[in-house]
This record gives C-alpha cells, sequence and structure tokens, in this order.
C-alpha cells in the first residue's frame, strides 16, 4: 500500500508545482483552493478506504497544502473526508439493494418491537461470529478478485463495532 500512496503523491506534486505558477501568473486564491480540493483532494482521498492505513504520507502532502495556503486549516481533515466517504459508501450499500456488496450485509432485523431509530435495520452479529458483513466481503474480495489490499475497506466500514 504504501507504494500506491507514493505513486499518487508524485502524481500530485506536479499540481502543486502548477498551481504555485498560476499564482505567480495572477490567479487568486480563492480559485486556488478550489482548484487544490478538486484535484489534489478528490485523488488523495479516491479509493481511500482501500489504503487508509498509510495516512501518514497523504497528512503530510496535505499539510504541505495548507502551508502553501492551498488548503484552509478550518477545512475537513483527511481522516474526516476518508470516514465521510466511508459513511456515504455504506449509506449507497444499505440503501441499493443492486449494489454489488449489498448480498454481504447481514440480515434484516425482523421484531415488532418499536425501539429507537437505528442508522440500519440489519441483525448485529457478534465479533467472533465468521459471517458477519466484515467477514463475507474478506472473503469474497479475497477469493474472486484476489486483491487482499481491498480488505482495510470493508474493515473501515465498521459495521460491525459502530452500529
Amino acid at each position: 500500500m504504501a507504494e500506491h500512496v507514493q505513486a499518487i503523491i508524485r502524481v500530485c506534486a506536479p499540481s502543486i508545482h502548477a498551481l504555485r505558477v498560476l499564482r505567480c501568473h495572477g490567479l487568486n486564491d480563492a480559485a486556488l483552493q478550489i482548484a487544490y480540493r478538486a484535484i489534489i483532494v478528490a485523488r488523495l482521498t479516491y479509493a481511500s478506504s482501500a489504503w487508509w492505513g498509510d495516512r501518514r504520507l497523504i497528512e503530510g502532502f496535505l499539510r504541505r497544502g495548507i502551508r502553501a495556503g492551498f488548503y484552509l486549516p478550518s477545512w475537513p481533515t483527511v481522516e474526516n473526508l476518508v470516514e465521510d466517504a466511508d459513511d456515504v459508501l455504506f449509506s449507497r450499500v444499505l440503501n441499493n439493494e443492486h449494489h454489488v456488496l449489498h448480498p454481504l450485509l447481514p440480515d434484516r432485523n425482523q421484531h415488532g418491537y418499536e425501539l429507537r431509530r437505528r442508522r440500519h435495520d440489519r441483525t448485529l452479529t457478534s465479533n467472533d461470529d465468521k459471517r458477519n458483513f466484515i467477514d463475507k466481503c474478506i472473503n469474497t474480495v479475497t477469493r474472486h478478485l484476489g486483491l487482499s489490499h481491498l480488505v482495510s475497506l470493508y474493515v473501515r466500514l465498521r459495521f460491525v463495532s459502530s452500529y
């Protein structure tokens, strides 16, 4: 995963230089910040759940953008951006029965009680149950696709522990 993160940073580094050149040619800071978020932050956070273990390099690169004035310190951190992306992915999987990951969700919880509202209506499994959502995702991805580096995508969903 470290090679992937380093490759992303190598691709983004010339964009920082291009933004600096644009600043020298008179482009205002608001436009530079929009370009930074659209080009660099989007590239840094794309599929971030899959490689989130190597966040140190990404956070360092974002700090470089803060020092250059392209990204404001008051804007969301990389960690917040990744967590938001994970939440969006989970809600898309949960709400779209045609999503490729939807069959891997636990069964719906069927009860007649009027309990408090939760973010999902799925049966929670124990951590030692090897048939839970995370383990199903890990097994499916590694068995069918052979991409073991995508395992952290499913671990980041935090389905069992957070909900």
